[in-house]
């Protein structure tokens, strides 16, 4: 019997009991009908009780209700326009692992956030923090390395472009120092780079593997400040199967949520020279320090954007000819994750799980022998009652 057919039966019941006792309390004293009412009552109760218990267990869910101080978002395209979201692997294995998430972490909510440096097109100048912030971020990063500042360099965003509209042209884009040793640029997200002026040159044989970025890692602990760093080595490959490795790295936290915000928002690159026997630069992402939170937004489960893609319910950058015909099925996804959209061109920081597609083969597209390529394909972390254009037509291809 289905839940909707038991409620009807328990109503049905439920009047035959009251009319009988109704008929039974005008034959006896006011005393004993006021008894009897009341135990009326009570089984009406009990069959309500009953019957929500029952309702709840076949699966059944109150109505959501919004959360009135939570602002509605909307789903954009964080390239910019720009972009093809897809990595080429012999495996997937080989992509990255530095996520702190899997599927065996269930998070009630996600943090959602502005970003305060945004800007239109990819090619745009992130704006946000004055001049003052950078130069204090620049002076405390030349502290750190223990060098003293031997040159300034200031830009402004009328050295770069006509003002846009809402700006006058001398907000500062970019705040540069020189040391003896390096470069040190702020931009106006936050995004710290120190640029080596002679790359320093790394042990004989180096090889970039985990072991070893994490001993660059340690030796430039003050520099980076990562308490507890976790580090990895991925990339993906060419289509001729040349590979381009990246070196990065992230402060782990007790707090879950915690190490994914530091894993998404404050990562740390070491870039090494082309022939990988020196470091020529760390970058430092600084996006929290551009960034307002929204509010903590009711999350979905990786269960449940699993089934929302399956549904065809999904964005990406990829076109959809290049991905399964048909649509995609669940033996087409390689891998998930979680992760946060964190680019100049995102209004709103927004949680998302990835689902990394096995791609077909695509005429035209010559690939190395064994070489496979996986499409990114995007579903919202957090409940689509808070999204006005998911899902729809959304401007992701």
């Amino acid at each position: 019997m289905s839940g909707r057919r038991f409620m009807e039966a328990m109503g049905e019941v439920g009047d035959n009991y009251i009319e009988e006792a109704l008929q039974y309390v005008s034959a006896k004293s006011m005393v004993r009908g006021t008894w009897m009412k009341w135990c009326v009552t009570a089984a009406c109760l009990t069959l309500i009780v009953c019957a929500g218990i029952f309702a709840t267990r076949s699966g059944k869910e109150a109505p959501f209700e919004l959360d009135p101080s939570l602002p509605m978002l909307r789903i954009e395209n964080g390239d910019g326009g720009m972009g093809y979201s897809a990595v080429m692997l012999y495996d997937i294995s080989e992509d990255s692992d530095l996520n702190p998430w899997n599927e065996d972490v269930v998070l009630e909510t996600l943090p959602v956030y502005e970003n305060l440096a945004y800007v239109e097109d990819v090619g745009g100048l992130p704006i946000y923090l004055s001049e003052e912030e950078m130069k204090a971020l620049t002076e405390d990063v030349a502290a750190r390395l223990g060098e003293g500042i031997t040159e300034i360099e200031l830009e402004r965003l009328k050295d770069y472009t006509d003002a846009p509209e809402g700006f006058t042209g001398e907000e500062a884009c970019s705040y540069t120092v020189y040391t003896q040793n390096t470069g040190i640029n702020v931009e106006g997200n936050g995004q710290i780079r120190v640029n080596f002026l002679q790359e320093v040159a790394l042990p004989e044989g180096f090889e970039e593997t985990e072991d070893n970025v994490m001993k660059l890692a340690e030796e430039y602990a003050n520099l980076v400040q990562l308490q507890k760093p976790v580090v990895d080595v991925y990339g993906d490959y060419t289509f001729s199967g040349e590979q381009y490795k990246d070196s990065v790295a992230y402060d782990c936290d007790e707090d879950m949520l915690q190490s994914i915000l530091n894993y998404n928002f404050e990562l740390v690159k070491f870039n090494l020279s082309l022939d990988g026997k020196a470091l020529s630069s760390i970058v430092m992402q600084n996006a929290m320090a551009s960034s307002k939170k929204l509010g903590d937004y009711p999350a979905i489960t990786v269960k449940e954007a699993r089934k929302a893609l399956l549904a065809g319910e999904y964005v990406t950058n990829v076109w959809e000819e290049d991905l399964p015909e048909g649509g995609i099925r669940k033996k087409d996804i390689a891998k998930v994750e979680l992760v946060y959209h964190v680019r100049n061109t995102c209004q709103t920081y927004l949680p998302y799980y990835c689902f990394y597609i096995l791609q077909p083969e695509r005429e035209g597209v010559t690939m190395t022998e064994g070489l496979n390529s996986y499409a990114l394909v995007y579903v919202p972390a957090i409940r689509r009652e808070y999204l006005e254009n998911y899902p729809g037509e959304i401007p992701f291809n």
